[in-house]
């Protein structure tokens, strides 16, 4: 009998070199590990590389401060005295991030602070004072109290009227608590208030007799070097005269005007008032009746009146175009006669040739009637 050895069939997903081949998946296993554990060893130390390069951000801190002007600030070893922005790094020992320091530094000025005051003589009278600073704290004082004494808004200024000599201070800083402050003192007297006021004679001209009488009639000026040091200036419009006494006489010059304005400034120590009055000169340069009787005993002769004339001729006509008289002389009058013969009641006829003394050479004509009354 024949026996026969059946090798029995393999197991289905298995190889007849099963053992070889579970050796052989073991290595690619290890392979493909150790592959994967080399390119994340790489791309860690790429990370960290990066990492090492790449800079960090750094720390800034702003801060601001002020002093007065000739004092020092200390900072970050220096002595800082003007205005501006100062900056200070710090390096870090372990790493390339920086702290930076940036101060804004103000330097106020000194105030220098001084007082002016200018005199106030119209409605009420006394003087503004005012201080240099133009700040809002400011802090005045009067000695002796003076109860006139006003402070405006802002107070850089003040009015004040002192009755006797007074010291003015007033203390001035940057702030409500003090910081960079000065003061100033001023010592005022009263003020001298002065009303200005003159007379002027005659009160209109007459062109052939210009002339003019002057009498300074103020209260409270006294000499000075801005009067002349007689308390006083006059002037002929804008022109100043060379006088300077309280009573003048002047001569207004050719080329006469219509009118003249005399202007008079009085002057104290501490005031100066103004004062003018307009002189006119006589625009009725002739004045002609228009009736006479020869038997009146006033108004019995014709006789026109005649101011500031260069040239005067008058002509008198009767109804028929007669000449009856006729004068170059101003003063000689008409009669109511022509030949010593007696002309009779009626109206008559008048023509007055004439040229004014300021313009001699330019003739006028006046005409018209005169009633001749018996």
């Amino acid at each position: 009998m024949k026996i026969e050895r059946h090798t029995p069939p393999p197991l289905r997903g298995t190889s007849p070199n099963l053992g070889e081949e579970r050796v052989v998946a073991s290595s690619r296993r290890l392979l493909i590990i150790a592959c994967a554990s080399l390119i994340l060893n790489f791309q860690l130390s790429t990370i960290n590389s990066a990492n090492a390069q790449r800079p960090c951000r750094d720390t800034v801190v702003h801060f601001s401060d002020s002093v007065c002007e000739g004092e020092t600030y200390h900072w970050a070893g220096r002595d800082l005295t003007y205005s501006g922005v100062f900056y200070d790094t710090l390096t870090r020992a372990h790493d390339t991030c920086d702290s930076v320091s940036i101060l804004h530094l103000f330097v106020f000025p000194s105030i220098d602070l001084m007082l002016f005051y200018v005199p106030v003589c119209t409605h009420k009278t006394g003087y503004q004072l005012t201080s240099s600073f133009y700040g809002e704290h400011q802090q005045w004082r009067s000695d002796p109290p003076d109860p006139d004494f006003y402070i405006y808004q802002p107070p850089n200024y003040a009015f004040i009227n002192p009755t006797q000599p007074t010291v003015y201070t007033v203390h001035a800083d940057y702030r409500a608590t003090p910081f960079c402050p000065d003061s100033a003192s001023i010592t005022i007297n009263p003020i001298q208030p002065v009303k200005a006021a003159f007379t002027a004679t005659p009160s209109s001209l007459d062109y052939d007799h210009p002339r003019l009488t002057l009498h300074d009639a103020s209260t409270g000026n006294r000499s000075t070097p801005y009067g002349g040091w007689a308390g006083r200036n006059w002037f002929i419009d804008t022109v100043r005269l060379p006088y300077w006494e309280p009573d003048i006489t002047i001569d207004i010059s050719d080329p006469y005007p219509d009118s003249v304005r005399i202007l008079m400034t009085a002057y104290s120590p501490t005031c100066a008032e103004k004062t003018s009055i307009v002189i006119p000169f006589n625009k009725d340069l002739i004045a002609i009746p228009n009736v006479f009787s020869p038997k009146a005993d006033d108004n019995n002769l014709f006789l026109p009146s005649i101011q500031n004339v260069d040239y005067y001729h008058l002509y008198i006509y009767n109804r028929l175009g007669r000449l009856v008289f006729e004068t170059s002389d101003p003063t000689l009058p008409w009669d109511g006669t022509h030949q010593g013969i007696l002309q009779p009641q009626g109206t008559y006829n008048y023509r007055i040739v004439y040229s004014h003394s300021y313009s001699p050479a330019e003739r006028h004509t006046l005409a018209g009637t005169i009633t001749l009354l018996r």
